[in-house]
């Protein structure tokens, strides 16, 4: 019984480490597809916009 139970937790311990590591792959790989296709867009729109809009003067 204890050598099941031994064996057992070993399994769901490396199973764990296992789907952890794959989750970190998944992870890196989205973020260097969402970084290369941001890179990629000929033209990125503009964080600060060129023109900045002006108040409407109120006398």
């Amino acid at each position: 019984k204890a050598l099941r139970e031994r064996v057992q937790s070993l399994f769901l311990a490396l199973t764990w480490r296992k789907w952890s590591i794959l989750a970190a792959i998944l992870a890196g790989l989205i973020l260097l597809i969402f970084f290369l296709l941001r890179d990629d867009s000929s033209l990125p729109e503009p964080i600060i916009p060129t023109e900045p809009p002006t108040a409407p003067e109120t006398l």
